[in-house]
């Protein structure tokens, strides 16, 4: 696990554009701080910063030159089977890295379709007097990887930090993410904050000219949200046991000790007893003093039952916003995610113990964990079947029900009040009212039209086809992968994600939906499998989120000047959101009566939303 960085040009590279290059590269420390390289002739540099996983000696360092000296590699995470694909090539060093290049210098691009891993790469080949740069990410997009592409130069790099020294001056706001990010508290990809920045396509393999930066491209790995199998709910479940068990086996592969960030959840408890069945794996979980937040305990009953070992680390935090200033503006762009400061301590923590964490990430999303996978196909029927000129009727009897019904009442009204299926997703994950008449008056200082589309337009998919790729390529990719990644890397930590292993989930999309869940019950399967190695009440346990109370984060202490910043008039937030709408925000806090709209959790959540995009406006302009 590490991270790349890269740039080619048709020009050629100057000093100063080195020395660019050197800097943006020295940005990735975190990511990889065991080892510095980088490689730079007349119109390509490539860097790399190591985080040591597989074959610790200095020959797997990189970037890697292949054993015929004509093509190099950078790349970022692991790759499980290398060890069978490395059977047939010329290969000096013990590393996967070697096995990627030369693999692909046999085989051609076809190579790829073998692997199985994480992974962000990029191959420099230059066999031929036309030589040319392949970037290729993972089909899950677990491992980041962005691009800038603009006249005459491409940039690429694990982080957009990276990029910026080298383009800084040719850098635009992409105003559409903006009013993304309002709604949904990240940035949806391919997006980013700047029109010049796109996050590579998971599965997309781009190869570009070096004389000319001409592109040529193939989707090489994409899942499909389509096709559902015949198999038994029978035969699903012990199919996915036992895929479940290959990618924990893969999962394993190190040449350093590994430990599980284990919840209180079906899917990171499940990994932990598969993993304890091949080799001892320690277990990592996090205690808090707020109970509503702490699962150390439901963690203690799956290690005595297994009779494994596992570490409870209490987290005690001080300088709460300092901290989270710091946490923000690490994603270099604006992003709202709360479960970002425990997730840090987390892999903080783990990062004293071991270089690889392994989490449940994924689980919910192939399996059909979040409560959505129940409600939203009732919503999709309702948008058909309710005439439009019923809606603002039912909207004014809204006032008829108590405190938290009202809110329950108005939000799904205001989904089902949506002209497509992919408009009514979009405003289910929406932190903001999607609808003025969710709140007394309308949020925003102007219209949001024109916004960021979930799907492409071509595509054929039924309602629950549509759910399921929301929360797949939608919410995990953007949002949950992307935290998991900075929040590990950060601390110098390799995040693996068995739940996410290709085969895996491929066979998971085709179980038939009403398989994985129904109105009453979410993860049939997983619950199913759970219960055949724990005791079954702890496999009908309701899905808890992995976040922080924000009332103490935010508290009175801090919560003055928080809104000070979000009111500042030199600042972006005054462009899009109504000066009122933040006063009867911060009311909210304390008022019954505003709480009938706007719970004070979800209160919390859109000041954080509005802190962190002011907070990184005012650190962009520094």
């Amino acid at each position: 696990m590490c991270g790349i960085f890269g740039f080619i040009s048709k020009s050629r590279i100057n000093d100063e554009l080195v020395l660019q290059c050197k800097k943006g590269l020295s940005l990735l420390q975190h990511r990889g701080p065991d080892a510095e390289n980088y490689y730079y002739s007349d119109y390509i540099f490539l860097g790399h910063r190591r985080l040591s996983i597989i074959d610790l000696s200095e020959a797997a360092n990189q970037p890697f030159f292949s054993g015929c000296g004509k093509a190099a590699i950078v790349f970022n995470g692991e790759v499980y089977n290398y060890k069978d694909l490395r059977q047939g090539l010329n290969v000096r060093t013990n590393s996967d890295t070697e096995v990627l290049l030369e693999g692909y210098l046999k085989y051609g691009n076809s190579f790829f379709k073998r692997i199985r891993g994480i992974y962000a790469l990029a191959i420099y080949d230059f066999r031929t007097a036309n030589p040319t740069l392949t970037l290729l990410r993972d089909p899950s997009g677990i491992k980041p990887l962005y691009v800038y592409r603009h006249n005459e130069d491409l940039v690429f790099g694990s982080e957009i930090k990276a990029i910026i020294p080298v383009v800084k001056n040719h850098l635009t706001i992409r105003e559409k993410s903006i009013w993304s990010y309002l709604h949904l508290s990240y940035i949806p990809e391919p997006y980013t904050i700047y029109d010049q920045i796109h996050a590579h396509t998971p599965g997309l393999l781009e190869t570009y000219s070096l004389n000319d930066l001409s592109c040529s491209s193939t989707q090489l790995n994409s899942f499909d949200f389509l096709s559902r199998n015949h198999l038994s709910f029978k035969d699903n479940v012990l199919e996915t046991s036992n895929l479940l068990q290959q990618a924990v086996k893969r999962n394993l592969v190190s040449d350093v000790s590994l430990k599980m960030a284990l919840s209180g959840g079906i899917d990171s408890s499940l990994l932990y007893a598969l993993s304890n069945k091949q080799q001892s794996v320690g277990g990592i979980s996090v205690s808090m003093d707020e109970l509503e937040y702490n699962e150390a305990g439901i963690a203690k009953v799956y290690a005595k039952h297994l009779n494994a070992p596992l570490e409870v680390i209490n987290l005690d935090i001080d300088n709460r916003l300092d901290l989270l200033n710091r946490l923000l503006l690490h994603f270099d762009q604006p992003y709202a995610d709360s479960s970002l400061v425990p997730f840090y301590f987390l892999t903080k923590a783990a990062s004293e113990k071991t270089k690889v964490l392994i989490g449940g990430d994924g689980g919910d999303e192939i399996q059909n964990g979040y409560s959505g996978f129940k409600s939203l196909p009732l919503l999709l029927n309702l948008r058909r079947i309710l005439p439009n000129s019923l809606f603002s009727n039912l909207y004014n009897h809204s006032t008829l029900f108590p405190e938290r019904l009202v809110r329950i009442y108005n939000k799904a009204i205001g989904l089902i009040d949506s002209s497509s299926s992919e408009e009514l997703l979009l405003k289910w994950g929406s932190w903001l009212p999607a609808v003025p008449k969710q709140y007394p008056f309308n949020p925003f200082l102007r219209s949001i039209e024109n916004n960021d589309q979930l799907f492409e337009s071509n595509e054929k998919l039924d309602d629950k086809g549509l759910i399921v790729k929301y929360y797949y390529h939608h919410r995990m990719q953007s949002d949950y992968l992307r935290k998991s990644d900075m929040m590990s890397m950060i601390n110098g930590v390799e995040y693996r994600v068995p739940m996410l292993d290709e085969d895996l989930v491929n066979f998971s999309l085709s179980v038939p939906y009403n398989q994985k869940s129904d109105f009453k019950r979410t993860k049939k399967i997983l619950r199913s499998i759970h219960s055949q190695t724990y005791p079954v009440s702890t496999s009908k346990m309701v899905k808890k989120g992995f976040s922080i109370p924000l009332d103490t984060w935010l508290g009175e202490k801090n919560l003055q000047y928080v809104k000070n910043e979000i009111l500042r008039t030199d600042g972006i937030v005054k462009d899009y959101i109504r000066t009122k709408y933040i006063d009867v925000l911060f009311k909210t806090l304390t008022n019954r009566t505003l709480q009938r709209y706007c719970s004070r959790a979800t209160a919390y959540q859109r000041i954080l939303i509005l802190y962190a995009l002011q907070n990184w406006y005012f650190n962009l302009k520094r």
